[in-house]
């Protein structure tokens, strides 16, 4: 199951390709890829990412840097880099031969972290007939400050969402972290169930989570990240009313 956050990103990126193909072309079988799709450093950002062409046709390749927000639901809105962040990549542009891999190597200096960027791979496939299409992959780098998050700067609430539960997640603070987990909690401290909520904790910013169903007798869901974890409770009024389907 994909995370909430490779969710949000690949949402982002049909958006983007709806603008770019024609109504009626499909993307080529078997596909490009970009890995890893996400990357987490410490002040300073030095990774690599896997560009691979498993095709029969050689492939053109752009690689681009843009900053993004993501706002309380989750949508991505692309922007300049930011401010006093430098991307440095091994190369901007190169030709993949058929079924072949290359991989980039890059560096993130930044004077203010945290900083997130996405690093994105245009690939042109050979035109077919009239038509030529742009396939757009991501690749996001997340740079945190070096102390994590303090969980006072994080408040949450749980209210009720259709059938089912929704929290919301503020970050009053300036330090990026990051969501890596939740589970359901009884009364008595057993845990019930759990979800895999993985998604970024961005500075001074508001997120809004799906939950779902909680399990019978549900009292509580715990949520998990670098910063260690913050129980939040259910309504008072409503957590008796939590029963099974």
């Amino acid at each position: 199951m994909r995370t909430l956050e490779m969710k949000s990103l690949c949402r982002a990126r049909a958006a983007l390709l709806a603008v770019l193909m024609t109504a009626g072309m499909s993307l080529p079988s078997p596909a490009q890829t970009v890995a890893p799709v996400i990357a987490r450093f410490v002040e300073q950002g030095r990774g690599e990412l896997s560009v691979e062409n498993p095709t029969a046709d050689p492939m053109p390749v752009s690689l681009s840097v843009r900053g993004f927000t993501v706002d309380s639901t989750g949508a991505v809105h692309f922007h300049d880099v930011p401010e006093g962040t430098r991307v440095e990549l091994a190369y901007r542009s190169f030709t993949l031969p058929p079924r072949s891999r290359t991989v980039v190597p890059y560096r993130v200096r930044t004077s203010n972290a945290p900083t997130w960027v996405v690093i994105e791979a245009s690939f042109i496939p050979p035109r077919r007939g009239s038509v030529q299409t742009r396939i757009v992959l991501p690749h996001v780098v997340y740079v945190r400050q070096r102390a994590t998050l303090d969980v006072a700067d994080l408040s949450a609430l749980i209210s009720p969402a259709g059938n089912g539960w929704a929290l919301r997640l503020e970050n009053s603070g300036t330090a990026l972290d990051r969501l890596e987990g939740a589970s359901w909690h009884a009364a008595d401290g057993r845990r019930l169930g759990e979800l895999s909520p993985a998604v970024p904790v961005l500075p001074h910013a508001t997120r809004h989570l799906q939950l779902g169903v909680a399990p019978p007798g549900a009292h509580s869901l715990r949520i998990n990240g670098e910063f260690g974890s913050l129980d939040v409770p259910l309504p008072p009024v409503l957590t008796s009313s939590v029963k099974p389907d």
